[in-house]
């Protein structure tokens, strides 16, 4: 039997160290005041050994909260310590390999940046499908162009039949949630937008609102 958490019906925090001066592991600590479907670790240009370290101290906030702790792209960090799960894009390492050195008690979620992206991580078996970008967003510089509602819509109905959550992601706010929300996207995630003013676990718990909603 799998030991995978089930997801809450709550949003999805991502890291992002460079549009904020709040480190990773406080992102950690504010966020999981809240309901969270998943903290995801995303740093880029840090050197392993200060993903590693700094993945360790975030996956001790992640289990006290009892927050599934994904690490983004990096199978290596990943394993390093025992993450609960790994997220991949389309460009990183593959389904299989993740799989095969994770085990079946990980979670594994895959972006899709295309309606065929996400029929593939059905056959896959992906435990959950990002669907990117919904909207034009700066924080991912090699996103592409915002796909819209109707890409969210029909990712989400894909995923339904068999059972899992997609999350939407890119250029999502407070403002637009309830949109994309509407679409049948279980989740969404919006690292600007929960990160720009500061105020983590209060606009955390405003998207959580929203999503709870729905």
């Amino acid at each position: 039997m799998s030991k995978k958490p089930m997801f809450k019906h709550a949003f999805y925090f991502i890291s992002d160290s460079t549009i904020t001066d709040i480190c990773a592991i406080e992102q950690a600590k504010e966020a999981c005041k809240n309901e969270l479907f998943a903290f995801q670790y995303r740093e880029k240009g840090k050197c392993m050994d200060e993903m590693i370290a700094g993945a360790k101290g975030i996956a001790a906030v992640c289990r006290k909260s009892k927050v599934p702790f994904i690490v983004n792209d990096s199978l290596e960090v990943a394993l390093a310590v025992d993450a609960g799960g790994l997220h991949i894009g389309q460009t990183d390492v593959e389904y299989a390999i993740a799989r095969k050195h994770l085990g079946n008690d990980k979670i594994i979620g895959v972006t899709a940046n295309s309606v065929k992206d996400a029929e593939k991580a059905v056959a896959l078996g992906a435990d959950y499908i990002a669907a990117a970008p919904i909207f034009k967003t700066a924080t991912k510089k090699d996103a592409g162009d915002a796909k819209g509602i109707a890409f969210a819509r029909g990712v989400a109905e894909i995923a339904k039949g068999a059972g899992m959550p997609v999350v939407g992601i890119g250029g999502i706010t407070l403002e637009n949630a309830y949109s994309v929300l509407g679409a049948g996207v279980f989740t969404v995630c919006a690292i600007s937008a929960s990160l720009r003013d500061g105020r983590i676990k209060e606009t955390v718990s405003r998207f959580n609102e929203i999503i709870k909603s729905k």
